[in-house]
């Protein structure tokens, strides 16, 4: 029999006794020799694992739990908050720091943030990949929401004013995303710009709500710049400040950096506006002196006499509204917080190239007076200033970017040669990467202009 090292009987199951005098174990605690000694038993009790058995049967497929799929209203609200950018301009309306309240409370802004965010995610896959399910899932809740706010637009109160405004202004931004043809967005500011003027009869005034009806008129006047439409001005306290902008500016001095920013703001929705109504009023005038005419705008020796008089007062006003555009543009070039509105100063530089490119319409021509129309190189030479402005500012922008739709057209229309014109085809291809379909409708527009106008 093995004794000492060699001995592997019950190895770790013998007590110390047992092993010491080279005995057999039976291995139980205590063991079977000292109970029967009546002696202690100084042996650890053994490692042992306790085990439990488990009956499992197959469930039924009925029962088996199926993964549960992510919430993606989160990672939508991100795909938003990152196409604002980190320093909107036009667009600081919908910043954290101005809607911060209504993103806690409000559930209409906080599901149109999100449809807002994932509509973006839709429009530019490098953002966020969806699957066809959870497109369709954010195609249904977009129809749902859009019937909601339109039932806040139709019953305006003045406890959820701001609510459904920010939430209405949210979904217009849905609109350029989806709409190629642009109508369903004209159709929606419209609806939204009805919604905020019963708010100039009723209501008060905060920042917040502030921000929001600036960034309403701003659409609205973008509107009417696209379609050619009239817009509904209050003309009479604008006359007698028409043109004396650079009196008021030296008189403001250098803001501060805030004060500025909203002092450009609202020079600018006031501008936009101003711009909208005189290119409506210009478009109307040169249309009924063809049609007196009859000779497709040839100067006309005959004009009726309320038509000249009209004609002369007309180029009075743009002439007085140019010169509000160089003062803002030559103030903008002189603060120094200007890089806070740098997405501003292209569509500045764009109001003085439009009107000018308006009085160059031989219809203007039988006034037999001064126009405020620029010559061909000048006008050419801020065209092509205002498009490497924009090259600059479209780089870094996502939302905001649609702004320079109606730019691009108006710049276009002054570019003659190929390598021009491809840069500004260029930029329309990156408007459409970053998914706004409504820029289709811009180009298609500008390639029929270009199709009448010489190839140099």
């Amino acid at each position: 029999m093995p004794c000492g090292a060699g001995d592997k009987r019950l190895l770790g199951h013998r007590c110390h006794r047992c092993r010491r005098d080279h005995l057999k174990c039976d291995g139980n605690r205590p063991c079977g020799r000292c109970s029967r000694k009546k002696v202690d038993c100084n042996s650890s009790e053994p490692a042992r694992s306790n085990l439990q058995v488990v009956y499992y049967s197959h469930p039924d497929s009925s029962t088996i739990p199926r993964e549960v799929p992510a919430d993606q209203t989160q990672h939508y609200a991100q795909t938003f908050f990152f196409a604002m950018g980190l320093s909107p301009t036009l667009l600081s309306a919908f910043s954290a720091q101005s809607i911060g309240s209504l993103l806690c409370d409000h559930r209409l802004t906080q599901e149109a943030i999100s449809v807002l965010g994932g509509l973006y995610a839709c429009s530019n896959p490098s953002l966020l990949s969806l699957p066809r399910v959870a497109k369709r899932e954010l195609t249904a809740r977009w129809l749902s929401l859009q019937e909601r706010i339109e039932e806040g637009l139709q019953k305006p109160q003045e406890a959820d004013f701001d609510g459904i405004l920010a939430s209405a202004l949210l979904l217009s931004f849905a609109h350029l995303l989806a709409d190629t043809s642009g109508n369903s967005w004209r159709s929606w500011i419209y609806q939204v710009h009805t919604f905020a003027e019963w708010h100039n009869v009723v209501g008060l005034k905060t920042c917040r709500r502030k921000s929001l009806l600036r960034l309403a008129r701003i659409l609205d006047a973008f509107a009417a710049l696209c379609l050619q439409e009239d817009i509904d001005l209050v003309l009479a306290p604008r006359w007698n400040e028409l043109g004396l902008r650079m009196c008021q500016l030296q008189s403001i001095g250098q803001p501060q950096p805030m004060q500025g920013r909203d002092q450009f703001l609202d020079y600018f929705v006031n501008d936009l506006e101003m711009w909208a109504k005189i290119q409506y009023w210009m478009i109307t005038w040169v249309r009924h002196i063809n049609q007196l005419d009859g000779r497709n705008g040839r100067p006309s020796t005959d004009t009726p006499s309320e038509y000249e008089l009209r004609g002369i007062e007309l180029s009075c006003i743009a002439s007085r509204f140019q010169r509000d555009v160089i003062a803002i543009i030559t103030w903008y070039t002189s603060w120094a917080d200007a890089g806070a509105t740098s997405s501003i100063l292209p569509l500045y530089h764009c109001i003085s190239v439009d009107i000018s490119r308006m009085f160059c319409d031989p219809s203007w021509l039988s006034l037999n007076c001064h126009l405020p129309a620029m010559e061909r190189q000048v006008r050419h030479a801020q065209a092509t200033s205002v498009l490497q402005l924009v090259e600059n500012s479209v780089s870094h922008l996502h939302l905001e970017a649609i702004i320079y739709a109606p730019t691009l057209y108006i710049v276009g229309l002054e570019m003659k040669n190929k390598p021009e014109r491809d840069r500004i085809l260029q930029i329309i291809y990156r408007l459409k990467q970053k998914g706004f379909s409504v820029i289709e409708r811009f180009e298609s527009t500008l390639q029929d202009s270009w199709q009448g106008l010489d190839l140099f």
